[in-house]
């Protein structure tokens, strides 16, 4: 199996697990959620419950075209 089926078949498995099960998503977000209050970053439930889980290459190839702030010129 090359490396990128590997990868994509862990991702694929991480995520089903997540889905499958509510306490291990939970208990992910929460230690993401406390490991940014040790660091002083505050989480807001709504960005909490959008968090999605993805690769470095999988948001690359989805992110062709840089999304900049309201009234930035460029």
């Amino acid at each position: 199996m090359s490396d990128q089926s590997n990868l994509d078949a862990q991702m694929a498995e991480l995520r089903m697990k997540l889905k499958t099960n509510p306490m291990f998503s939970i208990e992910l977000l929460g230690a993401i959620s406390q490991v940014c209050r040790q660091h002083n970053v505050t989480l807001s439930n709504d960005l909490l419950g959008r968090l999605v889980l993805a690769r470095h290459d999988e948001l690359v190839q989805g992110l062709s075209v840089p999304v900049l702030p309201g009234g930035t010129n460029c």
